[in-house]
């Protein structure tokens, strides 16, 4: 049976982590960016990392990335990015990469995806930023059996379709937030509970 894995991010402290843990969140996912109100710091990482959990440091700039010190799992590349970058990352830091795709500027996200699979990502992340990506999700004909996940106002009511693609992982964020860095359990509830009972019944060739 199919059911994806699912990364919550933008996480900013300790509660909202392990609740997402104890929903049954995969990865946590943790910004590390001065611009985004939804940062958070070394030593969150190294504490949620210390419970067990697996955590992806999110960077949005390649220096941040080679000043590391924190114990992320993964380290996630939110930004343009190439061959060099991804070797750092697994053979100077020793840590997975989850690459980032800026889905509304590729004709085929897919294809581009796949790419940096072949570059040496562990996973991919199609990222749709602000526009719906239930609108152009069709460019991504079929994800099965490969790393590749999406990312973009995904919600507990838009989430069943999203599921017929059947993405390998699914990133949420901003859409279960009472404020900027700070999330609303009832939402991270709802949305599992879809996970639970809409990912089982959809059967993965």
């Amino acid at each position: 049976m199919y059911e994806p894995r699912v990364k919550i991010c933008g996480i900013t402290n300790t509660d909202d982590a392990v609740y997402s843990l104890e929903q049954g969140a995969d990865i946590i996912g943790i910004i590390r960016s001065d611009l985004s109100p939804r940062k958070g710091s070394e030593n969150l990482i190294n504490e949620i990392s210390s419970l067990g959990a697996t955590v992806a440091g999110v960077y949005t700039e390649m220096e941040n990335v080679r000043a590391i010190k924190s114990k992320e799992a993964y380290v996630q590349l939110h930004f343009p990015h190439g061959e060099k970058e991804i070797n750092y990352v697994k053979e100077e830091l020793g840590r997975k990469v989850i690459s980032v795709v800026f889905a509304n500027e590729e004709i085929s996200p897919l294809n581009a995806g796949l790419e940096k699979v072949k570059l040496g990502a562990d996973m991919v992340l199609l990222e749709y930023g602000r526009s719906a990506w239930d609108s152009v999700i069709e460019k991504v004909s079929d994800m099965k059996n490969l790393p590749i996940g999406v990312a973009g106002r995904v919600t507990a009511s838009n989430l069943r379709k999203l599921l017929k693609y059947s993405p390998y992982f699914v990133d949420v964020s901003s859409s279960l937030e009472v404020i900027p860095g700070r999330k609303n359990h009832k939402k991270i509830h709802e949305f599992m509970e879809v996970i639970r009972s809409e990912g089982a019944t959809v059967q993965q060739s």
